[in-house]
């Protein structure tokens, strides 16, 4: 259950960052940065390491005296508050928390009633059921007569994200608070920011997992070296030229199936130095998931890539989905008929080299096997006889036997090595 309090939105912005610029011992941290952010919004963060993000967290927290431009909470000038209003109107929760001394779980989540309550002033009992909640919804409440000292790095991290929602603010700043926490809590945590958001809460966090920025953020800024790349919705930021800008990585961007979200993978380990002076098709005969990781390789060294039939829910599919390469498709588990056996056939004797992957031959994919027999130039991963994937009781190793593979091989590297001599022999 979450705090009682209710959060409207306003039109004014519940942060707003115009012209910021931060130097700290002399060294240019944010240069000229602006952004906003509206009440009942989760921001994302994200950036390499020193691009800025802490600086500007805590510059939006009251937390930095001597900077350029102006941070602004509800329309008014951070600089003009006291520390009791801006810790009525911002929560912190810091990358590293400080140290804890003897002070309990129970201790330090109570401390979010500072600002509220006067450090000397007894709690109420609305005081005590807040700082109950907020222990509850961290799920720290069976470690309240713990001494925080002792305690694990993801449990302290959850103690002072509760002492932040005890706090009771219409802003949360986060400095990486997934940073110490297991996959479950991570989920846990963002999940539970995202509800606050939905109540009226502006909750501004930097995240170094892009995935899960991206899965949970409403909107992300982007920072490089002290000035802001790209900001926007997730779809919109995490694109591969801002991610090779800002991170120096080469990625593919894609919507993630199951959560419908942005993600990403990092290509680097799959590189390749063939190099495709002439643009040459290469269609490959695949599914199962024995396709997948030949696609994305002969897409990485530039060639024009198709695929055969593909099923619904297929492995080989989605990476098709993914790559925005050209299959036919089909219903999961369906023989391949007459009309989709026609547009296959089409499409293998218009392309420069077919690849047979060692996939399964069942009887709703044996015409896939008659589709090779028409390529001009075939790769076949795979032995010369079919063995056990042979589940037509012979009928596919007959006509496996017919093909005339110009090589054979079971190692994707090689084959797109091979690939290359075939397609573009000048080379």
């Amino acid at each position: 259950m979450l705090s009682s309090r209710e959060i409207l939105p306003n039109s004014i912005p519940a942060t707003e960052v115009l012209n910021l610029t931060v130097r700290l011992s002399g060294k240019l941290i944010l240069d000229n940065v602006s952004f906003s952010a509206e009440h009942g919004a989760l921001i994302t963060l994200i950036g390499p390491n020193g691009s800025g993000k802490t600086t500007l967290l805590r510059a939006i927290g009251g937390l930095l005296d001597d900077l350029e431009g102006s941070v602004c909470i509800d329309g008014e000038e951070i600089s003009s508050m006291n520390a009791g209003s801006i810790g009525r109107k911002i929560a912190f929760v810091p990358q590293n928390p400080p140290e804890t001394h003897n002070f309990t779980t129970s201790d330090i989540v109570s401390m979010g009633r500072y600002p509220h309550t006067g450090r000397f002033q007894m709690e109420s009992s609305g005081d005590g059921e807040i700082v109950e909640n907020a222990m509850s919804v961290t799920d720290v409440l069976a470690l309240r007569n713990h001494k925080v000292s002792e305690l694990s790095g993801g449990e302290r991290q959850r103690v002072f994200i509760a002492r932040a929602l005890a706090q009771n603010t219409s802003i949360i700043i986060m400095d990486e608070p997934t940073a110490n926490l297991d996959i479950q809590y991570q989920l846990k945590i963002l999940k539970l920011m995202r509800e606050y958001s939905r109540r009226g809460v502006c909750i501004v966090t930097a995240i170094h997992d892009l995935s899960l920025a991206s899965r949970y953020a409403d909107s992300m800024v982007l920072l490089n070296k002290g000035k802001i790349v790209s900001t926007g919705l997730p779809q919109d930021v995490l694109n591969s030229d801002n991610i090779e800008q800002s991170y120096g990585v080469s990625a593919l961007v894609y919507k993630d199936p199951l959560t419908g979200k942005t993600t990403f993978s990092t290509n680097d380990e799959h590189r390749t130095t063939v190099d495709f002076q002439s643009e040459s098709t290469v269609h490959v005969i695949c599914g199962g998931g024995t396709g997948g990781r030949l696609i994305h390789s002969l897409k990485e060294a530039g060639l024009i890539v198709t695929a055969g039939p593909l099923g619904s829910g297929d492995t080989d599919r989605m990476v098709a989905d993914i790559l925005g390469v050209n299959y036919i498709p089909t219903m999961a588990f369906a023989p391949i008929g007459t009309d989709v056996f026609s547009i296959h056939g089409e499409m293998v004797k218009d392309a420069d080299l077919v690849i047979l992957c060692d996939m399964p031959i069942s009887p709703n994919n044996v015409k896939n096997l008659e589709a090779a027999k028409l390529a001009n130039n075939l790769i076949v991963f795979g032995e010369s006889e079919l063995g056990e994937r042979d589940l037509t009781e012979g009928l596919a190793s007959v006509i496996y036997r017919e093909l005339k593979p110009s090589y054979r091989n079971s190692n994707v590297d090689s084959v797109v090595a091979k690939v290359q001599s075939i397609v573009n022999p000048a080379k």
